[in-house]
């Protein structure tokens, strides 16, 4: 003890190991020496004392690791009553973290891949007949974090009218759509572009063009209406932006009033990846009057039912996109080709 105190001045604490068997005599005068010296707290543990704590559950790993002494089948039983749990849980999160990792990685290979689709599904609250919705506008504004392949932001939706959105909508202009969603829906996507190769962008280097749209069918009862903004093709001529380039970007839900008061939840998806979720706790709807700048045409009464935009409920202006913040779920596990050969190999190897 006095070896102890001259190397720390200031000790509070000692603990005594011995594997000496000590009478409570000795015990208590070791104890009173420590505090006569100045030291709050003594702890002693003789022969006895270690035996004991090596005897009990929480000893026993102690005892088999390092004293090689086996643990009879009573003793196997009470240590993991005291500590199976616990172990179980280790092993647990210890395999979640692995595959979470494992997530990750793959999830973050993948988003490299050029883009296919980004969709969002907008859950309603219940079952509404086509006559509930009837008319209805729904589409997305998203701004990149960075300018990428030219683009800057990307505006893709739909709204009722079969051939209201159409690349060749001169080729319709004829056409009679009847409204409402139970004759026929309208989809498309627009792009920003911003030509950076160029020194000095001129306005006309900005362009805000139609690079997608497609007509489908009525519905007769919806519980989801979905909106996409797709870069799939047959043949890819061109280098397209990627699922990792909507990282930090900016978005926000612009739609009709009616329908916005029927929404449930967001649902965003992409590329075999669910990406987000909102739910209706996590998103408000903003009233104020505003016009977007979507290059569609629509009439008086349809514009009777005002643009809303939804925001966030934290005060925040749009949502945003973080990989950073939670890893995308994937939502299938690819299937491993299998082999028939595999057995014929094996054969002709043990020949």
């Amino acid at each position: 003890m006095k070896n102890a105190i001259s190397a720390n001045q200031t000790l509070e604490a000692f603990v005594f190991f011995t594997n000496i068997n000590l009478t409570l005599g000795e015990k208590e005068a070791l104890i009173n020496s420590a505090k006569s010296s100045k030291i709050h707290h003594c702890e002693i543990f003789d022969r006895e004392r270690l035996r004991i704590s090596l005897d009990s559950p929480d000893g026993f790993s102690i005892r088999f690791q390092y004293l090689d002494i086996p643990l009879s089948e009573p003793e196997q039983a009470s240590f993991f009553a005291r500590w199976g749990d616990d172990i179980q849980q280790v092993i647990s999160t210890g395999f979640k973290n692995i595959e979470n990792g494992i997530n990750r990685l793959l999830f973050l290979e993948e988003s490299q891949n050029p883009l296919h689709h980004f969709s969002i599904a907008l859950e309603l609250k219940e079952k509404y007949t086509a006559k509930e919705i009837g008319h209805f506008r729904a589409f997305c504004s998203l701004h990149l974090k960075e300018i990428k392949k030219n683009i800057f932001e990307i505006d893709f939706g739909s709204s009722d009218k079969a051939h209201r959105i159409r690349l060749d909508n001169k080729k319709y202009l004829n056409t009679t759509d009847l409204p409402g969603i139970e004759h026929g829906i309208s989809s498309g996507q627009w792009e920003y572009h911003i030509d950076l190769d160029k020194e000095n962008s001129a306005e006309e280097d900005e362009k805000y063009i139609l690079v997608g749209s497609s007509s489908s069918i009525g519905q007769d009862s919806i519980e989801f209406i979905t909106i996409s903004y797709q870069k799939d093709a047959f043949i890819r001529f061109s280098p397209t932006i990627s699922l990792k380039d909507f990282d930090e970007a900016l978005f926000m839900p612009i739609i009709n009033k009616s329908l916005a008061e029927k929404i449930k939840s967001f649902h965003i998806y992409s590329d075999g990846y669910k990406i987000q979720e909102i739910n209706f706790d996590e998103f408000e709807i903003d009233e104020k009057n505003f016009n977007p700048k979507l290059p569609i045409e629509f009439s008086d009464i349809e514009l009777g039912d005002p643009w809303v935009r939804i925001r966030p409920s934290n005060f925040a202006s749009t949502f945003t996109i973080s990989f950073f913040d939670k890893t995308p779920k994937r939502m299938h596990s690819p299937e491993q080709v299998e082999n028939s050969l595999e057995q014929r190999y094996k054969n002709s190897n043990t020949k």
